[in-house]
């Protein structure tokens, strides 16, 4: 259940792939991902259930992802200009409160028994600005 960020990247790309198929999407994915972080290993299936979120309940065209290493965390940035979400909204999100929004909670969870505290996932959104979401994780070279 843990893989190499390079390896999520590439699940990450073939999601993308039948998206764009399915739906004739005209998602925009940019992305700027540290070289020093391809080689870390991450959960598995850590990234695409946000950017599920931001295309079908959030209708994002431009999604970024970015992903950094920095005293030692590793901070993945997933950045979208869709509908963005109020702040009730990102409390039932993390709670799991609404019918359909148990990815973001299940992740937080995944997150905290596996690292512990300060690694997890923050939120920020804005109504018509769109949501940034930050995972913060351990710089982890090698298998757990």
């Amino acid at each position: 259940d843990t893989i190499r960020l390079q390896d999520e990247l590439h699940i990450l790309n073939s999601y993308l792939a039948i998206c764009r198929l399915r739906f004739d999407s005209q998602l925009d994915i940019r992305m700027d991902i540290g070289t020093e972080t391809m080689e870390l290993y991450v959960p598995k299936l850590i990234i695409q259930p946000f950017i599920e979120n931001a295309v079908f309940h959030g209708n994002a065209g431009i999604i970024q992802i970015s992903a950094r290493c920095a005293e030692g965390q590793l901070l993945i940035v997933i950045r979208d200009d869709g509908t963005g979400m109020i702040e009730e909204q990102i409390r039932s999100a993390i709670a799991g409160n609404k019918d359909g929004w148990h990815a973001l909670q299940n992740i937080q969870r995944r997150l905290r028994l596996r690292y512990g505290e300060p690694y997890g996932l923050s939120i920020e959104s804005q109504p018509g600005k769109g949501t940034t979401i930050t995972l913060i994780l351990p710089c982890q070279k090698d298998l757990p």
